[in-house]
């Protein structure tokens, strides 16, 4: 079951007209079960039928686990875009985000949506206990389920926020985030770096409302088993554009 909620600290329902700041909300839904032979492939197994009892035992255990101990949760908010100068976009209040590719692929773009999405505190404990009680092989197979569960989820949130614009005859675009890099469109061209530094600017565009993921000085994310980002917002009309890599 999913849930969303509108933050306490948000504007007033008047400013979810376009062209103002949206509210700020949250959803939760459950954690998914990931495929077993999937995380072994991530650990190079690429034989599940002649992978060791013992070591197929353990990454079955912590499948199970990850959706005992997650608690999925995201924070997000709808803003419009006020300028994009190709290498620069400017949000509707002021925040600014600097990359080279954003001209391109997020050139139709008439709002984002920024999110923060998370597994919680307690799938970070669970990680850090298996690791204090010597079991390795275990903590390590119990995170990869939890980035694999993180990539699941953030396709149900935007299958979630797809629907949501359906009704305003929006769609949604592109998912980017700092700290990710992304192809020009000619194959030969160098890669482009969003900076992971502009998670500051990124995470400012909540306010002071409350979401479940914390900004370190470092720029990264606690809880570890989080995700940011932003997605476009396009008119119905328009086709997303062409990706030709997102690392």
């Amino acid at each position: 079951m999913r849930h969303e909620v509108m933050s306490s600290h948000t504007a007033p329902s008047g400013l979810s007209r376009p062209g103002l700041m949206h509210p700020v909300l949250h959803w939760t839904a459950k954690c998914p079960l990931i495929d077993v032979p999937r995380m072994l492939r991530v650990h190079r197994y690429t034989k599940p039928d002649k992978v060791r009892p013992v070591i197929r035992k353990a990454a079955e255990a912590m499948a199970q686990r990850a959706v005992e101990v997650a608690q999925p949760q995201a924070s997000w908010r709808r803003v419009p875009v006020a300028s994009n100068l190709g290498d620069r976009l400017i949000l509707a209040g002021g925040t600014a985000f600097q990359c080279e590719v954003f001209g391109r692929l997020l050139k139709d773009a008439e709002e984002v949506v920024v999110f923060v999405i998370t597994l919680g505190d307690r799938f970070d404990a669970e990680v850090c206990k298996l690791i204090e009680d010597f079991e390795p092989l275990e903590a390590l197979f119990l995170e990869s389920a939890g980035w694999l569960s993180i990539e699941r989820l953030s396709t149900q949130f935007g299958t979630h926020l797809r629907h949501q614009l359906a009704a305003e005859s929006l769609q949604l675009g592109l998912r980017m985030g700092p700290g990710y890099s992304y192809s020009v469109q000619r194959a030969d061209a160098p890669r482009v770096m969003w900076p992971l530094e502009q998670q500051k600017e990124l995470f400012s565009v909540f306010g002071d409302a409350p979401v479940p993921v914390e900004l370190m000085d470092s720029g990264a994310m606690r809880p570890k088993m989080s995700r940011s980002g932003l997605f476009a917002v396009l008119p119905e009309s328009r086709s997303r554009p062409g990706l030709t890599g997102v690392d």
